[in-house]
């Protein structure tokens, strides 16, 4: 898909990558607008929005709003602080069109210059619930000069609380936002600051140590100072800590602000250390990638804000009126950012999709969000199952992989149970979404711009999109119950499963137009390997799918108005598991050369050309794995497959009576090495019953068939390495040609 260049990707500014996105100034010039997007603690909802001046912001907390994080509410706002900084005498420092900003990860590094002064402030997330800011000031002239700070601290209307004035931290604030919020809300607030002595000034009076003052209807308006000038000689430089940390438990917060204060705010402290050592390592990961790689490091960085999505989940649908202290949104953007994640943190991207489906084992309503593990309807789309089962192929370190799959199945099973109670509706086992909110947000009319007008679309009884999703999870988990001996569970999920697909396909596959007829959604049969007929297969890839994409290239991904990136990467995987390598690659070519236009990942593109949601994880996890090349990560071998030569992790049959799949490979944040499979004699492999294969690169791999293999090198077939094998596993050196025999029927 391409669109015309409108945005330029920012590039490297000294040691941070400037985010890719809409709106923000091209290389080499300007900070990231932080009014528009704001970067997370990774945690529980804390945003951080800059302002234009040195050391200031709004701090919001959604904390308790579960799936309504993303809804407007004056409660969010836990406080607007803002640190000024005056010369005695002289008056205020470092006013706003002086400080040049340069953005990290989870930092930001801004810097100013005034009378022979150079300022820098970083501001980053050292901690969950906790903001840490370090200025350092340093005198440059001949003059000794006379310095004061004031950090104030406000909060407007409909929040109650108390004020007290500590000695460590300089102050404690308990705000209580239950009246504008609707529930009970109350947050504990610890600010730390450097310096030799401050005071508290509330309505310009002197707050007393350990006084406590209720904070009145007007809301809060705090000065913290210094209670007198500091004296910074020539070249002397001066480092003040300010730290916000916030939660839930007043002890608790306690502890834990005076263990951050210590550990990353002090002289010697590694909180911007430990971000910049982090972002090191993502991009030095990347180096990798031969192409492509500004791009990469920007997703990277996307990922890194959202931490699975978390962030994006504030720009997330209104899914249900339940709401947890802590969300794990059933919606696409987890699980797509748990994928794109896997490739920097195996180990996080695994936790993600166990916390997605996990509850407390008192009920079956998936999925669950907070401590208190509320219920709450299923909605979107339930994407955790393959995902989940490509985190577990993918992950080199076995034994984790095998704990990841163990802790899944328990979860996986009970899920099962409860689409087939609850939304699989009739003798079909077709399956359907009760509400229109549990409808994803493609299939639904989104809100068109002013002037608009935007129709919504036809909504089905039932959902190809979720039928075929529910009975790849329900073939799952008759797998991964086979695994553990029970073979009673195994046969029921089992036919199950084939009851959805049999009526898959006798009721939506249209012979006439060749292809299914939920638009787009037609896709979802094939990409899961559930459509067994090829040449079916074939009519709707070459009938319907490739005609759509060679007739409208700009929008062929595109229904109801919308064009939603991760789709596009479906569609691309999809062609290149039936063999249409060169078209998959096109399409890959296509949407990387947009993501490059838009200088950002957007949730959505509108027909007019506007974006949504500018900060997409899962755009961005799609971004690095077409980078990546991971598209091409799984074959089906039909009937009419002569050739293959694709960076494959699994090549398997429709009917799953064969596959070869790469196993024991080193985490490497590039392409995997391509794998060349070819017919033996003239005709497609299977009619053949041979084929040869081999490796530009050393790999390992294994074959599973139900008829028995003979393998020998090519050249050498009396030579056999394995005879009549149902089960094996090799070691494939590079360049190096084998032949595999099938047994005849």
């Amino acid at each position: 898909m391409r669109f015309p260049r409108s945005a330029i990707l920012v590039g490297a500014l000294g040691w941070a990558v400037g985010p890719a996105r809409a709106a923000v100034a091209p290389a080499g010039g300007g900070p990231t607008d932080y009014a528009r997007v704001p970067f997370s603690d990774q945690a529980s909802h804390g945003v951080l929005r800059l302002g234009p001046g040195l050391l200031e912001g709004r701090l919001d907390s959604a904390r308790a709003f579960g799936s309504l994080a993303a809804a407007p509410n004056p409660a969010k706002t836990l406080l607007d602080w803002r640190a000024r900084l005056e010369l005695e005498p002289g008056g205020p420092l470092f006013a706003s069109p002086t400080v040049r900003r340069r953005d990290g990860a989870l930092w930001t590094d801004a810097q100013a210059s005034q009378d022979a002064l150079e300022a820098r402030a970083v501001t980053l997330f050292p901690d969950t619930d906790a903001v840490l800011a370090v200025l350092s000031v340093r005198n440059r002239g001949t003059l000794p000069r006379f310095l004061r700070l004031e950090v104030d601290l406000k909060r407007g209307g409909a929040v109650a609380g108390q004020v007290r004035r500590g000695r460590a931290p300089a102050l404690w604030m308990k705000l209580d936002r239950s009246q504008a919020a609707g529930r009970d809300l109350v947050d504990h607030v610890a600010v730390w600051l450097g310096g030799p002595a401050w005071r508290t000034l509330r309505g310009g009076a002197i707050l007393a140590p350990g006084h406590e003052v209720r904070i009145d209807p007007g809301g809060l308006d705090l000065v913290l100072e210094w209670t007198h000038p500091l004296l910074l000689r020539p070249g002397q430089s001066l480092r003040v800590p300010l730290l916000l940390a916030w939660g839930e438990s007043g002890p608790e917060l306690a502890a834990r602000s005076r263990r951050d204060f210590t550990r990353w705010a002090l002289p010697g402290g590694r909180a911007f250390a430990a971000a910049r050592a982090r972002w090191a390592r993502w991009k030095g990961m990347l180096r990798g990638l031969r192409q492509g790689r500004r791009l990469g490091e920007a997703a990277v960085l996307a990922l890194e804000r959202s931490d699975y999505a978390r962030e994006a989940a504030l720009g997330a649908d209104s899914f249900s009126a339940e709401k947890g202290r802590r969300d794990a949104f059933f919606s696409v953007d987890t699980p797509w950012a748990a994928l794109g994640f896997s490739e920097l943190d195996p180990a996080k991207a695994e936790a993600a999709i166990l916390d997605l489906v996990a509850g407390d084992g008192s009920g079956a309503v998936p999925p669950y969000t907070g401590e208190e593990k509320l219920p709450w309807d299923a909605a979107g789309l339930p994407l955790d199952a393959p995902i989940a089962w490509e985190l577990y192929r993918r992950d080199s370190d076995s034994a984790r992989a095998a704990r990841f799959l163990g802790a899944y199945a328990p979860l996986l099973e009970r899920t099962c149970d409860w689409w087939i109670s609850n939304r699989g509706g009739g003798p079909d086992r077709l399956y359907a979404y009760a509400l229109d909110e549990e409808v994803p947000a493609y299939a639904r009319p989104f809100p068109a711009p002013t002037g608009v007008v935007s129709s919504p679309p036809a909504l089905r009884a039932w959902s190809l999109a979720l039928s075929s999703l529910v009975a790849w999870r329900l073939q799952l988990g008759a797998a991964l119950a086979q695994a553990r001996g029970e073979a009673s569970e195994s046969a029921r999920l089992l036919q199950a499963s084939q009851a959805t697909q049999a009526s898959l396909e006798s009721r939506d596959f249209d012979p006439v137009q060749g292809r299914y007829v939920q638009g787009l959604d037609g896709l979802w049969p094939l990409y899961l390997g559930l459509e067994k007929d090829p040449s079916r297969a074939g009519r709707e890839l070459g009938g319907w799918l490739l005609p759509l994409w060679a007739a409208s290239r700009d929008r062929a991904w595109s229904e109801n108005g919308i064009w939603t990136p991760w789709r596009t990467y479906l569609a691309a995987r999809t062609l290149a598991e039936y063999g249409y390598l060169k078209e998959s690659e096109q399409i890959a070519t296509d949407f990387l050369g947009s993501m490059r236009a838009f200088g950002c990942f957007p949730q959505q593109v509108l027909d007019d050309g506007s974006l949504v949601g500018v900060d997409s994880a899962a755009t961005a996890a799609v971004t690095l794995e077409f980078l990546l090349k991971r598209e091409q990560q799984d074959a089906f071998l039909t009937q009419e497959t002569v050739s293959l030569r694709q960076r494959f992790i699994q090549m398997r049959t429709l009917d799953g009576s064969f596959y070869m799949k790469r196993v024991h490979f080193s985490r490497v944040l590039r392409p995997y090495a391509s794998i060349d499979v070819e017919s033996a004699g003239t005709g497609p492999i299977l009619s053949g019953n041979a084929f040869v294969f081999s490796s530009a690169e050393r790999i390992r791999i294994q074959m599973k068939s139900v008829r028995g293999l003979d393998v020998s090198r090519l050249g050498r077939p009396g030579q056999l390495l394995f005879r009549d094998a149902h089960n094996l596993e090799m070691v494939v050196p590079a360049r190096v040609k084998f032949l595999a025999r099938f047994e005849a029927k």
